[in-house]
């Protein structure tokens, strides 16, 4: 990977130096920086020359992670693998194994290939044996057309580098065979493959897409890489594939006293693992970069060895006139500073208080030179730094507004993934990552065309079963294991989600680590969700093209916090699967353009949505929708759409939003209506007095009264994950059931919020 590229780093010196190292033959110690200073040297250097093949070692998980974040900001262009664990104890044949195997197999057979790829990998991972490089490239195929190949050899061939024959394929590592038509899945491709034979004779060739079976256009070679390969010698290692790349080693101390304590948890694993000594024997990297915080020797044999000193960002927290102080101190050293940012909220806020400050700035996808000017660039960074020598301070998200644990998102991964069927018992309820929550039954036998093969019976709503094949267990995934480790309440809500109630606030991240998935935000405060139909992408019935309209509608609100917590649908066609109408913004697709509605809910108080207006274009809908959205942001008090509706009034609503945004009236809020729902404590004869201003709450205070009487205590509140202060449930919950329900004593609790409103 090549690119023109004006960088950052005044390359010279040390610097030039530094650079020079990642495309010298041989071993290069580079001590003195720790952290995200690495990866982004490491970028630097990339960016300067070219892309290589490269494997990133560390000493553990956590590490491997915070490379990978890094790499996905500094190079997001870069093509980043895995090179798991192969568990020899399951049958290569079981889905779980191929699946992990495929991973492998891809990881080794793009080095073999020289492709420029980046392997993240722990030092438990690199030292496993492996056959050698020539073995990869001799069970490789590579397929041109107009080449002669017998198909019956070719399909005997697939079997035995791994690859299932399936009916129709679906996922990497499968192939289907209909008459003359051979589709094939490759494990290292993005897409799978056709091609259309003419006798034994390879006619044409091109790639399909799985989901819709359209083609992508022609191509004349497809290079399928084994899931496996046969071979009793295993004796290398991954690091003997790196004949034309570069081996990087975060601290080569602890990686080798990490091998070591693998070595002695268990015996056995010295059948499976390479020991440190034999492991830097079967390295045959072209450039080995060994990175270490100490001038220390690496025990890696004849190094050369350069220092550079770098320092780490102290938290600001929150501090924003401390970090504007701190821009213009490293500005009147000349130095370039770059703030990294991904939340657009907090970005605008940095943006604004540089503004303020009469600091210039520019935002760029790229990290190039623009001193005098700051420069904020979009991504997350594991932390901050300076580099003094190179008069550069790179200062994170983090950095100003304190650090969460949060995961790599992965595209798959939405909980604990279920690895073998002993991980599951009948009646759990299970995720299907395309058929959503369902019932397991066990295991069924099923015979088709004299062919015996094992499914996982769920069963859904009603008479509904699925039978997923046994080797497609990985896409199963549970969550019960969640609730059953924290005492928790597992729910089912009736959008199919599920809901993990009752935890501790001390258990709530170790829950989200083991679930897999980034932690959720804390105020709830804010738009949940965009819905979309299909819309004339895909439906027939569709008038509109709800999706390009419903994606930028996310792109800008998704997450946004508002007054209350909202929701957005979009449909393409007055059917409304979406159901548009029950959202508090809703947009509807027509013959003549698009209808905006605004106000509608569901739940305990449902309203249907209120036409504001039929506009023609969809520029004209999105502008609406902002103009809609603005105004309740700045006038709401904490209540839905349809309750902010209500108390001004339709038509001045209408009036605001289609003409003076400031003109709209503020009368004050109609009585709402009692609603009694036998069996919730809330019947008239027993409902609790409304609170009146100067009365002290008491935890039969009702939640609404309280938000409305003492607007002062609704931080402490929301201190506690009471975020929802609009929810209909507020209006006849009492301040105990709240308590109970967030796992706080409500007499703490009552304390906390008496301070609050008498201070005010």
């Amino acid at each position: 990977m090549s690119m023109t590229y004006k960088p950052i780093l005044d390359i010279k010196g040390t610097m030039k130096d530094i650079v020079d190292s990642f495309y010298k033959k041989g071993a290069t110690q580079i001590y003195g920086l720790g952290g995200s200073q690495k990866s982004f040297l490491y970028s630097q250097a990339t960016l300067e020359g070219e892309q290589r093949p490269t494997l990133i070692v560390t000493h553990d998980k956590t590490h491997k992670e915070l490379w990978e974040r890094d790499i996905q900001c500094l190079l997001p262009d870069a093509k980043v693998l895995s090179y798991p664990i192969v568990d020899r104890s399951l049958s290569q044949w079981t889905a779980k194994s191929l699946d992990t195997q495929a991973k492998r197999m891809e990881t080794l057979g793009n080095l073999a290939l020289g492709k420029p790829v980046i392997v993240l990998a722990t030092i438990e991972e690199a030292s496993q044996f492996v056959g050698e490089p020539c073995t990869v490239l001799d069970h490789m195929l590579t397929l041109q057309v107009e080449q002669d190949i017998d198909q019956q050899i070719l399909l005997e061939k697939l079997v035995q580098i791994g690859y299932e024959r399936v009916d129709q394929v679906e996922y990497r590592g499968h192939f289907s065979v209909r008459g003359d038509i051979l589709d094939v899945f490759p494990i290292q491709s993005e897409f799978p493959f056709r091609l259309e034979f003419f006798g034994d004779t390879i006619d044409t060739m091109r790639q399909f897409n799985v989901d819709t079976q359209r083609s992508m256009g022609e191509t004349a070679e497809c290079m399928v890489l084994p899931i496996h390969a046969d071979n009793d010698e295993e004796t290398c290692s991954i690091l003997s594939y790196l004949s034309s790349g570069v081996l990087i080693l975060d601290e080569p101390k602890r990686l080798e006293e990490a091998l070591g304590k693998v070595h002695k948890e268990d015996a056995s694993n010295e059948d499976l693992y390479l020991r440190w000594k034999d492991w830097k024997a079967s390295s045959q990297a072209y450039t080995t970069i060994l990175f270490s915080m100490m001038q220390r020797s690496a025990g890696w044999g004849k190094v050369q060895t350069i220092g550079m000193m770098g320092k780490s960002i102290a938290s600001y927290e929150r501090q924003i006139p401390m970090l504007m102080d701190d821009i213009k101190f490293n500005a009147s050293l000349n130095r370039q500073i770059v703030l990294v940012l991904h939340n657009q909220q907090r970005r605008e806020a940095i943006e604004s208080a540089l503004l303020e400050n009469k600091i210039s700035y520019v935002y760029r996808d790229t990290w190039e030179w623009t001193a005098p000017a700051v420069l904020i660039v979009e991504g997350i960074l594991s932390e901050g730094f300076e580099l003094p020598h190179s008069n550069l301070t790179v200062i994170t998200e983090g950095n100003i507004f304190g650090f969460q644990k949060k995961k790599i998102r992965k595209k798959v991964d939405k909980g604990q993934e279920i690895k073998y069927f002993t991980d599951i018992t009948v009646g759990d309820y299970v995720v299907h990552s395309i058929h959503g929550i369902g019932k397991y039954r066990g295991l069924k036998t099923i015979e088709t065309e004299g062919i015996h093969r094992d499914y996982i019976e769920i069963d859904y709503a009603g008479t509904d079963r699925l039978f997923l094949p046994a080797d497609h267990l990985d896409q199963l995934q549970k969550y019960i294991d969640v609730a059953n480790k924290f005492n928790a309440v597992l729910k089912l809500t009736g959008s199919q989600r599920i809901m993990i109630t009752n935890l501790k606030a001390e258990d709530v991240d170790a829950a989200w680590e083991m679930l897999g998935m980034e932690p959720a935000y804390m105020v709830s405060n804010r738009v949940r969700s965009v819905k979309i139909c299909p819309g004339t992408t895909f439906c027939k019935r569709a008038k509109q093209d709800s999706v390009h309209l419903g994606m930028q509608l996310e792109r800008k609100y998704l997450s946004q916090e508002m007054p209350s917590k909202m929701k957005i649908g979009v449909s393409g066609c007055p059917n409304s699967c979406t159901e548009s109408r029950m959202k508090d913004v809703g947009v509807i697709g027509t013959v003549e353009g698009w209808n905006v509605y605004a106000g509608g809910s569901g739940g305990a108080h449902p309203r249907i949505g209120d036409l504001i207006a039929e506009v023609a274009t969809e520029k004209e809908a999105l502008a609406l929708v902002d103009r809609i959205i603005e105004y309740y942001k700045a006038n709401a008090q904490i209540e839905r759409m349809g309750e902010f509706i209500d108390r001004i009034g339709l038509e001045a609503f209408k009036a605001a939003v289609l003409g003076d945004l400031e003109g709209a009236p503020t009368e004050p809020k109609a009585a709402e209506p009692v609603v009694n729902l036998p069996g919730h404590g809330n019947d008239p004869e027993v409902e609790a007095p409304r609170l009146e201003p100067g009365q002290p709450i008491t935890p039969d205070t009702i939640i609404r009264d309280i938000v409305d009487t003492y607007p002062v205590v609704v931080p402490v509140l929301q201190s506690i994950g009471m975020g929802c202060l609009g929810c209909p449930s507020s209006t006849m919950e009492p301040l105990w059931q709240a308590a109970e329900i967030h796992g706080v004593n409500v007499y703490d609790l009552l304390d906390k919020l008496e301070t609050a409103r008498k201070g005010a």
